[in-house]
């Protein structure tokens, strides 16, 4: 070192050494040599270096090396921070929301969840209602949920509007209940539910043979060329519009008769409209028991207009009414009745799975 003026140290040796931020330097006199640490360097584009020190204590530094401890079994050390442990803002809450719940599909054909159908048959009622009842019954559609309301009702058609979202309507109109832009849900079967499935009209041509299964057909108007059911022992049957009306009718509900005893109750109906050809009539009934329990006073009959075709006297439990026959009125409606009632001391009488089935012979 040849000298020292201000901030100026002069070395004449040969230097090797390139300094950096914490290297240790010795800088004073002999026998009062000071040690340091360099905590800056800025290079001047003389080719000076200006180089910031602090003074360098042993005791302080190396202490730096040891590991900390304290004696008091009670003090919690500091830890990292987390980024964890601050509170979830609101904007991230919603984004975990989102990615959690299921996507709601956004299709043209509704959906539904927690919903459950329940008939009564003996009310002749259908009620909807939330399989969980802690949760609300939901409708799905184009992307958007209901919350619909539970309800019964007694008439045919339930169905669901979007004039009215969170309801299911009732009617007993087939014209209204199947309207574009409503879903019909369910169908009340005197009392026996019949949950639908929502599904846009599908042309019966695209539809593959023996995947389709009828249980009860009822059918109001009813126009074919011709039909062929080789199976029903029907080769070639000619139907044409108003010439024959098919109507069968048949209920699992229990049917009863009233007071006064001796009088009969109608409990079923069925009218076709002729053209003056013969007109083939059959009807059934099951005799299922009275109230008094007295099965002998029980009393069934099926009648055209005011003509009685077939009275019987059904003594026993499960005894079963049949009539079959040909009948030529003539041409314009008629009706037939299956009439019911009870003798003696019984109070009711109760008959099911009645039936009655007309079909009109047009000819060759």
């Amino acid at each position: 070192m040849l000298s020292v003026s201000g901030k100026v140290v002069t070395i004449t040796e040969t230097w090797d050494v390139t300094p950096k931020k914490n290297y240790m330097v010795a800088i004073g006199v002999v026998g009062a040599i000071k040690l340091r640490r360099i905590t800056k360097i800025d290079a001047r584009v003389t080719n000076y270096f200006d180089i910031e020190v602090e003074t360098y204590d042993e005791v302080l530094f190396t202490a730096d090396d040891f590991v900390p401890d304290n004696p008091d079994q009670n003090y919690i050390w500091s830890q990292p921070a987390n980024p964890l442990t601050r509170p979830v803002s609101y904007a991230e809450m919603i984004t975990a929301i989102h990615l959690l719940m299921a996507p709601q599909p956004n299709v043209d054909i509704p959906s539904t969840s927690n919903l459950d159908w329940t008939g009564d048959e003996e009310e002749e009622t259908v009620s909807w209602s939330a399989t969980d009842s802690d949760e609300p019954v939901i409708f799905r559609f184009r992307g958007v949920s209901y919350e619909i309301t539970p309800d019964s009702t007694t008439e045919e058609f339930i169905y669901w509007d979007p004039a009215f979202t969170t309801i299911f309507r009732t009617t007993n109109l087939a014209s209204v209940a199947f309207v574009v832009g409503k879903w019909v849900m369910c169908r009340n079967k005197a009392g026996f539910a019949i949950p639908a499935t929502p599904m846009q009209l599908m042309h019966a041509g695209a539809i593959q043979a023996g995947t389709l299964s009828v249980g009860t057909a009822d059918i109001q108007d009813l126009a074919v060329d011709k039909l062929q059911i080789a199976g029903l022992a029907v080769d070639t049957e000619k139907l044409s519009w108003g010439a024959t009306k098919i109507l069968t009718t048949a209920s699992a509900a229990w049917l009863r008769s009233h007071e006064p005893h001796s009088t009969y109750s109608q409990v079923m109906s069925c009218t076709i409209t002729s053209q003056g050809n013969a007109i083939k009539v059959e009807a059934r009934a099951q005799h299922a028991y009275a109230d008094d329990g007295d099965v002998e006073d029980a009393w069934i009959r099926l009648r055209e207009g005011g003509t009685v075709l077939m009275e019987l006297h059904t003594p026993n439990w499960g005894d079963v009414f049949t009539f079959a026959g040909l009948r030529a009125p003539g041409a314009g409606a008629r009706t037939y009745y299956i009439d019911i009632r009870a003798d003696s001391g019984s109070t009711r009488v109760y008959y099911r799975d009645m039936l009655i089935y007309l079909v009109e012979d047009k000819g060759k």
